[in-house]
Parts: C-alpha cells; structure tokens; sequence
C-alpha cells in the first residue's frame, strides 16, 4: 500500500492529470505526468479501465501489482509530481517481473527517476 500523502485520490486531480499531463506510451501501458507543487510528495494514482477485465476483482489485482512496484520505486523518485499510471490490455498477461521492468522503464523514460 502507498503511503497516504503519496496516493492521488481525488477524481478532480486524476481528471487534471489526464487531461493536461505529459504522456508517456508504450504498448502495455503508459504515464501521464504532471507537475504539482515542488514541496509537495510525488503522488501517484492507477487507472484499469472496465473494457480491459469486467470483473473488479480482476482489476483490483492489477491495481495492487501495479502500487506494489511503485512502492519499489518511490524512494528514487523526484518530488512534486502526479502520476497516473493507465493500464492497457496487452499489461494484464504480463509476469509480475515483466510488469515491474515496463514500468520502471516508462519512469526513466519521464526522467523523474532519478537513480535506483
């Protein structure tokens, strides 16, 4: 679990995230950033549509994967931004190594990974 002041919770924020936010794809899956204010904690929110898996239980074991390896990567990340992970189908039959290895190659790719 993320801790709490690193969680994006609101609908308002991830609607701004998505809507204004710098975008980074690859086939799986992709980020969008967004930067918030510099003192504040990088927070990060998960997005698994419904077109991907009907069933929530599906969803809900994509979501806890995907804050697992953010948990891995939130000491090296740079402080001051909103992230909204945005899960695509081809992501759901990934390993659990592939998944944490996409992901952490879109965040260097954003540059707010600072070292690991």
């Amino acid at each position: 679990m993320l801790p709490k002041p690193n969680r994006l919770s609101e609908e308002y924020d991830f609607r701004r995230v998505i809507a204004k936010g710098r975008a980074f794809f690859i086939r799986e899956c992709g980020i969008k950033i967004l930067r918030n204010y510099k003192n504040q904690p990088t927070r990060i929110g998960i997005v698994v549509p419904k077109k991907i898996t009907k069933t929530i239980v599906k969803r809900n074991k994509i979501k806890r994967q995907a804050r697992h390896i953010f948990l891995k990567f939130l000491p090296f990340l740079a402080q001051g931004y909103d992230i909204v992970l945005l899960v695509r189908e081809s992501f759901i039959d990934l390993e659990f190594e592939e998944k944490e290895k996409k992901i952490g190659y879109l965040l260097t790719k954003t540059k707010i990974l600072a070292r690991q």
